[in-house]
């Protein structure tokens, strides 16, 4: 399985990555550096190894799960 982070608006790839967390990371970076809006356009969809694609989230629900993503790896890392 894979995952591809699109941004629809230019329908440009931002990046193909093996797991969800990578895709996530990346979103949280955009939204860290450039704010919530960077990232409204974007979409995050899984693929199968039959490339069957399934979209998992986009703009603010993206970012909110990238959120999530992020606050639950800070939490485990500072009980570490």
């Amino acid at each position: 399985m894979g995952f591809e982070l699109w941004d629809v608006e230019g329908a440009n790839l931002v990046g193909f990555f093996a797991t969800e967390a990578e895709a996530l990371g990346i979103v949280r970076e955009m939204i860290d550096n450039y704010g919530v809006q960077s990232v409204a356009t974007y979409v995050l969809s899984a693929i199968d190894r039959n490339g069957t694609r399934e979209v998992l989230a986009d703009g603010d629900v993206l970012a909110q799960r990238a959120t999530r993503a992020h606050q639950r790896l800070t939490a485990a890392t500072s009980t570490a």
